[in-house]
Formats: C-alpha cells, sequence, structure tokens
C-alpha cells in the first residue's frame, strides 16, 4: 500500500484497485485522474453518443418504413419521439464498460509478461502489443439493428484470448519452474540460474496477478517471448482465415474470430501429451524425461566418461583437453538429435491427423496413412506396366493387393525400413546414454533415425499441403 517515511518524499504515483476499478494516487496520497486520461473520456463520450445517434436514426428509418404512407410525414417518429433516448445510452455505456473491462484483464497478462521481459527487442514488442490493445475498439456492424450483438461477441473475443494467453503462460511457468529446479544445485555455480526459494509467492505488479503468485525473486525471462509468440500465432491464424473466407461484413469478421479461439482453447484443452500416439515402449525409450532432462544427471554421467576415458589412456595435458571436448561435443550432440527427434515425431503426431482427414475427404481409406514400401529385392517383376491412373481415387485398387496394414499405434518412421536393430535406442538410463558417448555408431544410427523422422514429416506436410 502507500508508505510514507519522515523526511522521504515519495515522487511516484501509485495504483491500486478496488474491485475492478482501478484508482491512482499521487506522492501526497491523494486520489487523482491524469488530464490524458480526462481528454481520452471525452473523445469516448463523443464515439458513444454518435454511435447511439447513428442506431436510433437506423430505428427510426425502419419504423418509418413500415408505418408511412407515400406523400405522408410523420412528425413523432421523425424526431424519436417513442425512443427513450438515456436507455440506448444506459446500454451503451454498459457494454462499452464490459468491453473495457475484458480488455483490461487481456492486457494485465500482457503486462505481467513484460514485467518479466529484459531483452530490450523483446519489451518492445510486448510495448507495441500493448498499444495495439488499448487502442482497440468494438467493430461496429452498421446492418444489424441494435449494438448489443457487436459487443457481445467482442467481448467474448476478448474473453477466448485472455483465457488461452493464461493457460499457455502459466504452463510456461510451470515449465520454467521445473526447469530452474533441475539444473540448480546447492553450491550456485557461475552461469547458472538462481534458485527460486518459493518462501512465500505474492502478486509483484498487480494487486491480485493475472498469471501465478511468484517469489519476490523470482523471474522468467522468456514469458514475454512467448506471449509474443501466441499473439503473432494468432495474428497469422486470422489473416489467413480471413484470405480463405473473405467475410463481408464487421460480424462476419467477428464470428470468425471468435470460432478460432473457441477452436484453440479446445485445441489446448485436449492437447495430449507429445509422443502419446506412439507405442509405450517408444514413450520410454524416447520421451521419458526421466534422465536425460535432468542436467546434473547427464553432467555426472558425462564426466564418469571423461574421467574413464583419461583414466586408460596416459595423455598428456593437451590431449585430454581435446578428449574432454570431443565427449562433451557428443554428449551435446546426443541430446539435440533427441530434441529433434522428438520434435519432428510430435509434427508428424498432428499432420498424421490431418492427413487422414484429407484423405478421407479423398476416398481413402485409413491404411493409406501407412502404406509400407518394398524393397527392391523383393519386389516382383512386371513384363507390362500398367497405364497411369486417369484420377487419384484409382491410384490405390479396391481389392486384396492393396496393403491394407493398420498399426494399433504411430511407429517411427525409421521403423518402416529396419525394425529390429537400428530403432532399439533409450535415453531412460545412464548406462544407455553413456553408450551413445562411447559408441560412434549408436551415435551415426541416431543421425540416421533422425533424419528418417524429418523426412517422413516433410513428405506428410507436402501431401496436406497440395
Amino acid at each position: 500500500k502507500f508508505m510514507e517515511f519522515n523526511g522521504v518524499e515519495n515522487h511516484d504515483d501509485f495504483y491500486t484497485r478496488f474491485g475492478s476499478t482501478p484508482h491512482v494516487q499521487d506522492q501526497r496520497g491523494y486520489y487523482i485522474i491524469y488530464e490524458s486520461a480526462l481528454i481520452e473520456l471525452k473523445e469516448l463520450e463523443k464515439e458513444l453518443l454518435l454511435m447511439a445517434s447513428q442506431f436510433i436514426h437506423k430505428d427510426t428509418e425502419r419504423v418509418q418504413r413500415r408505418h408511412e404512407a407515400p406523400g405522408e410525414v410523420d412528425i413523432a417518429s421523425y424526431g424519436h419521439r417513442e425512443i427513450d433516448r438515456f436507455a440506448v445510452i444506459l446500454d451503451m455505456w454498459t457494454c462499452e464498460l464490459n468491453f473495457l473491462v475484458n480488455k483490461r484483464k487481456l492486457l494485465d497478462c500482457y503486462l505481467e509478461a513484460y514485467q518479466n521481459t529484459f531483452d530490450p527487442v523483446e519489451r518492445q514488442d510486448i510495448t507495441q502489443i500493448l498499444t495495439d490493445i488499448l487502442h482497440q475498439r468494438p467493430r461496429y456492424d452498421f446492418t444489424h439493428d441494435y449494438f448489443i450483438r457487436v459487443y457481445r461477441n467482442e467481448c467474448a473475443c476478448l474473453r477466448l484470448r485472455t483465457l488461452l494467453l493464461t493457460q499457455i503462460l502459466s504452463s510456461h511457468i510451470d515449465d520454467c519452474r521445473t526447469y530452474v529446479k533441475q539444473v540448480t544445485r546447492p553450491n550456485h555455480m557461475l552461469g547458472m540460474p538462481l534458485s527460486i526459494p518459493n518462501k512465500q509467492e505474492i502478486a509483484l505488479n498487480l494487486s491480485k496477478p493475472a498469471l501465478k503468485h511468484l517469489d519476490m525473486v523470482e523471474f522468467h525471462p522468456t514469458l514475454g517471448v512467448a506471449a509474443n509468440r501466441v499473439y503473432e500465432a494468432l495474428r497469422g491464424t486470422m489473416h489467413d482465415l480471413e484470405q480463405t473466407y473473405r467475410p463481408t461484413c464487421m460480424s462476419e469478421h467477428i464470428n470468425l474470430e471468435k470460432q478460432a479461439l473457441e477452436l484453440a482453447q479446445r485445441e489446448w484443452n485436449g492437447m495430449l501429451d507429445i509422443g502419446a500416439s506412439y507405442p509405450a515402449q517408444i514413450q520410454k525409450d524416447l520421451f521419458c524425461d526421466a534422465f536425460v532432462e535432468v542436467p546434473s544427471l547427464v553432467c555426472d554421467a558425462v564426466q564418469a566418461v571423461l574421467a574413464q576415458e583419461i583414466e586408460n589412456s596416459a595423455t598428456k595435458i593437451a590431449d585430454s583437453r581435446s578428449v574432454a571436448m570431443e565427449t562433451w561435443k557428443k554428449s551435446l550432440e546426443v541430446i539435440l538429435l533427441r530434441h529433434r527427434l522428438i520434435e519432428a515425431a510430435g509434427e508428424t503426431e498432428i499432420l498424421a491427423r490431418l492427413y487422414k482427414q484429407a484423405s478421407s475427404e479423398m476416398g481413402f481409406e485409413e491404411f493409406h496413412m501407412y502404406l509400407r514400401l518394398v524393397q527392391f529385392e523383393f519386389a516382383n517383376r512386371k513384363e507390362k506396366v500398367d497405364p497411369h491412373p486417369s484420377t487419384i481415387t484409382n491410384f490405390i485398387p479396391d481389392d486384396i493387393s492393396a496393403d491394407r496394414f493398420i498399426p494399433q499405434h504411430m511407429l517411427l518412421a525409421i521403423q518402416e525400413m529396419d525394425e529390429n536393430h537400428l530403432p532399439k535406442f533409450s535415453f531412460r538410463t545412464r548406462e544407455s546414454f553413456i553408450q551413445f558417448v562411447d559408441s560412434d555408431s549408436c551415435l551415426e544410427n541416431m543421425r540416421v533415425v533422425v533424419a528418417c523422422q524429418v523426412t517422413h514429416k516433410n513428405a506428410l506436410t507436402v501431401a496436406i499441403t497440395q
């Protein structure tokens, strides 16, 4: 709250909130209103009066066309005598107040991200987003008889944006806390992030946090990047949808945005963990983070490998440094290859669902997704080659000659080429990780696995976008 010390003057304004209404106090504790706020309030008053007058005039024209006979003038209707102007102004102000409240909640989310951002470029991006939201106004549709429906849809869009952003950023904070907990040690090392005390979580930036309560010394510098990516993704999605569906009026624009946000919300709530479509053994060996996602355990394993190599080979100090550099390089490459494989496998999951939908619309059955290649040495030679199919639906014959194999789970791309040797890898234990670092053949096999998975993902992308 407002604090005052003897002999010290407070030169900063203090902000507080009672309910949903913010208040400002000056350095002496008096409640004030900024001059710029008064100017904007007068401009808002002019705009609301103008919009209300427009809809009143529109309703009058509709009543006149319905009741007046040709050549007659209804003075009462022309003077808007039957319209309750105070009720219209009350409706307009109530809708505007709800719109501003929902907009403020969205601003609070981005403000929380801004307070955790330190990079100047990222802060500038968040500032631009805050500015855009501050100047956002309802998109009035004068084809409607009244303005309440437009305000209702605009408020629904703001609420959906706020809910989606809150869930994503809150999940990001939880992930950051988990990461910091894994990398920190009792004795702080130079270059490592500081541990989070978590003694008493409070609201640091607002009277009520928009995301989560944080500790006094808890910061998440990547929160602004996540918020900016969400904003850019939603804006790009809306641009593509508008280019596809070509809405003709403002109401169609708002409804399209509302439907897109509802779909994004359902996708986020129903999103499964990465790798949920793969067999249980692959989930344990590849997607399990019990060992490889804990930096301290990985560092201890690499240090053990390095100590063993130096002990077994009587080398000079310069040679031992090159051995250490090569060992650390291999370990980093193993971690990078696993990350790329998980990323490609997760994207393949999403693309596979889209491919099944597209192939079903084209007339193919589900087995079309899992067509397996025939190795050259096992292929049968044909004397006469069949002509090219006339249509794409005739590409797969509807008889027993087609491979109609449908697995219970998704498989990695490498399993279509080799089911016995290359797919056998694991990142779950210390011994399996050390095997990657010690053996060049295991590392080379992992490169082949990643290359096959990325190629498979790119092939699905091309097939869907055609």
